[in-house]
């Protein structure tokens, strides 16, 4: 059997929204094919796609901001976290799924509010389900390099946003990355291919 949703409950509904799910016809594995399988419920959040970037200059620096989350206040003093430039995709007027073409929208207009540069070349890696267990979000993610600065950065004041731009080097923000400066996932993910590159670029020249 196919799996399929028969029932949808939305439990909450903001800037996400939670919904719990009946779906009936899950896969068993080969012992347990002698048996029906019952309904199966999960609660999952629903969340837009969203796009990553991570800025470099020409110089090779990569510009990297420190903002404000409120689920690190839990856990830490400040609730501060040094990041990549992400931020939410737009939805399509037509209710379409979000395409790559949108997240490369999305990532060059946070570059643009979040730090004042203009992203010129960009370049998409992957999009990854971020939380498959408990989440819908698709990340898209990309290494832009900047073209020239535009405007002050610093974010949305609208929306809350009091964000910092940092300008490091990658050897730096990788041993920010060991120290624990660096905890954000999506960021780490996007410094370590850069990484692997430079790697893998120093041997096909030796």
């Amino acid at each position: 059997m196919t799996p399929r949703i028969t029932r949808t409950e939305t439990l909450w509904a903001g800037h996400v929204s939670l919904r719990r799910l009946t779906i009936t016809g899950q896969p068993l594995p080969p012992s347990n094919r002698d048996r029906t399988a019952g309904a199966l419920v999960r609660e999952v959040v629903v969340s837009p796609m969203s796009a990553v970037i991570l800025l470099r200059r020409q110089n090779g620096r990569l510009i990297l901001i420190r903002q404000f989350r409120a689920p690190a206040l839990l856990e830490q003093d400040d609730g501060s976290l040094v990041e990549c430039c992400a931020g939410n995709v737009d939805a399509e007027p037509s209710g379409s799924p979000a395409t790559i073409a949108d997240a490369e929208r999305a990532a060059r207009r946070e570059a643009e509010e979040e730090t004042g540069w203009r992203v010129g070349m960009i370049r998409h890696l992957f999009t990854l389900y971020t939380s498959p267990g408990i989440s819908t979000e698709r990340l898209a993610f990309f290494i832009g390099e900047v073209a020239e600065r535009v405007g002050p950065g610093g974010g949305l004041a609208n929306e809350g946003e009091s964000i910092e731009t940092l300008e490091l080097g990658l050897d730096e923000a990788w041993t920010m990355v060991g120290d624990g400066r660096i905890r954000d996932a999506k960021t780490v993910m996007l410094l370590q291919h850069l990484r692997l590159e430079a790697a893998a670029i120093a041997h096909s020249a030796a």
